[in-house]
């Protein structure tokens, strides 16, 4: 049986736990496309990853409609173009972020 871990700092702010991990103060469990641009430059390492949480879709749910309203085509639109980040992409398949085609070392 596993205890819960315990520290001087504990949070259930994703943004608080960001900024902590960038400054230094500790480890945060986050998703790739919250953390693909600071992995990409450097100033997050991955660490851990065997306890990496199983890869996840993401989904907008709205009622069947014949014709949505332009903001709702929009937002979904904003929605494909944010979760489609050339970083995130490349965070997600192994691909070096930078673009250079290279390959990092398997996921587990």
């Amino acid at each position: 049986m596993s205890e819960r871990p315990a520290g001087a700092l504990s949070c259930n702010d994703g943004a608080a736990l960001h900024a902590w991990a960038l400054a230094g103060m500790g480890l945060a469990w986050r998703s790739w496309w919250e953390v693909s641009e600071d992995l990409a430059a450097g100033r997050l390492l991955t660490v851990l990853r065997e306890f990496e949480a199983p890869p996840t879709a993401v989904y907008c749910v709205m009622p069947a409609r014949k014709h949505l309203p332009l903001r709702t085509r929009l937002f979904v639109d904003f929605l494909k173009h944010e979760f489609a980040l050339p970083a995130l992409s490349a965070a997600l398949s192994g691909e070096d972020p930078g673009g250079t085609g290279a390959k990092k070392g398997p996921r587990r």
